[in-house]
This record gives C-alpha cells, sequence and structure tokens, in this order.
C-alpha cells in the first residue's frame, strides 16, 4: 500500500510539471492577444443562444518601440481563420465636409492594390451609403470616420465571422478623428490609402504581425505619420492572400 501511495504521489507531481508550462503559455497568448485580435462569440440577446457567429476586433496602433517584439519567424503573413465569398462591396461614409479627406478614391486603390495580386475578383467598387458604428451589425461592410475611445489607436476594423463555416459576413473598418488624415503623403498627416490597405487585410483574412522581421509589410500592426510604403503589398502579403483566394 506505501509503494502504491508513493507511486501515485510521483503521478501527481510529475502531472503537476506538465500542467504548469501549459498554464504560461495560456496566459501569454491571452497577452499577444491584447495587442489586436479580439474574438467574441455572440449570443442572442435575452436568450443567450448561440447565433453562430464571431466577432472579431483588429486594433491598428501608431507607432510604438516597446510594442514590437524580437524576431521569431520570417513567414509574415498570419491568417486570422476566415476567408469571403467573394466579391466584397464596401459601403463608404458620405463626405459632407466635416472632416476631409474623402475616403473613396483612397479605399477602392487599396482595394485594387489587393484585387491585383490574385485572379479572383476580390471586391465590387465601393459605393456610397448610410453606415452605422463597427459594435453593431447592419449587413453592410461601412467603411468611416469616428472617434475611437483608446488613446493612439489610428484605425479599428471589426469582423463578423460564421464559426461553422468560416465566412465572413460582414467588417467595417473607422479611421480614428484623433489623428491629422491627408492623402498627400505628406509627414503631418496619417496616409488614408495606407491605412485602408492594412485595414482591408484584415477584412480579407490577414492578421497582425507585431515583429521587427515583418514591419516592411503590409500587414505589420503599427503605422505613423508620412507613412506610405503600406500601399503596396510585399510579397509575404500576397502569399497570405494567395493562400486564402488563388494565385
Amino acid at each position: 500500500m506505501r509503494n502504491m501511495k508513493k507511486i501515485l504521489c510521483g503521478l501527481f507531481i510529475v502531472l503537476m510539471l506538465c500542467v504548469v508550462p501549459v498554464a504560461a503559455v495560456s496566459v501569454a497568448a491571452i497577452d499577444n492577444a491584447e495587442n489586436g485580435n479580439r474574438p467574441t462569440v455572440l449570443v442572442e440577446y435575452g436568450t443567450g443562444k448561440d447565433v453562430g457567429l464571431v466577432k472579431v476586433t483588429h486594433i491598428h496602433y501608431a507607432k510604438s518601440v516597446d510594442r514590437v517584439k524580437p524576431a521569431k519567424t520570417d513567414t509574415c503573413y498570419k491568417l486570422t481563420g476566415w476567408k469571403w465569398t467573394v466579391p466584397v462591396t464596401y459601403t463608404i461614409a458620405p463626405n459632407d465636409g466635416a472632416y476631409p479627406p474623402s475616403l473613396d478614391n483612397p479605399v477602392a486603390e487599396a482595394c485594387d492594390e489587393w484585387d491585383s495580386k490574385t485572379s479572383r475578383q476580390l471586391f465590387y467598387d465601393p459605393v456610397p451609403g448610410e453606415y452605422s458604428a463597427g459594435t453593431a451589425r447592419d449587413y453592410k461592410n461601412s467603411v468611416y470616420y469616428g472617434d475611437y475611445v483608446t488613446d493612439g489607436v489610428i484605425a479599428v476594423t471589426t469582423t463578423w465571422y460564421s464559426r461553422l463555416t468560416r465566412t465572413a459576413v460582414e467588417s467595417d473598418i473607422l479611421f480614428d478623428t484623433d489623428f491629422t488624415w491627408g492623402t498627400s503623403g505628406a509627414t503631418t498627416v496619417m496616409d488614408v490609402q495606407n491605412i485602408a490597405t492594412h485595414e482591408i487585410g484584415h477584412t480579407l483574412g490577414l492578421d497582425d504581425l507585431y515583429t521587427t522581421s515583418c514591419s516592411a509589410v503590409t500587414m505589420f500592426g503599427y503605422s505613423g505619420y508620412g507613412d506610405t510604403a503600406k500601399r503596396d503589398l510585399a510579397i509575404p502579403d500576397i502569399t497570405g492572400l494567395q493562400k486564402l483566394y488563388g494565385v
């Protein structure tokens, strides 16, 4: 009996040693998720019934050296786990002159950049129309200016997808009015097309990257005033896109 107790105690200790590292990895994964990709399972209000959709919020931060992590991979693309039944149509918030510049042309150019890197037609031409905030589903893929509650956030893309089919059903993009926006490429403005190209990557199914070796790709998770290089996709962006939608 004593020998049996010793054996059981030994097994318990081994089991605990195996469990502790797993818990540490889980905590790290949660911490990494705070950089951008934030999934929420949606339920029906009042009943708690699972509606089969997952809502994911990607947050694009202003440049921050202390957030960038050492390089772990040279892949430099990461898939979110969903894709679209393409083509996709964006509804662009009408520009009433209250906040320049207009989003129409920069967003259309950003869509064309992704479209040009695969034989699939990814987008219809963006259309002007009414929109709702990205926290609510209205069955339109809206692009608009708005004031995001957290400081240092350039833009936010909110996407809903089916947990069963892994197919996206809506994606909204907010450009934060805390920043000065423009299309000239000047160092005093946040470039609309540059940021739009990144955010549209989230819509299509590509995730943020936070390692120094990936800082030149469009899907790198930080930007700053005067950045225009990410209007054009890098090879890893194209590789990720073509894994989802073909060459």
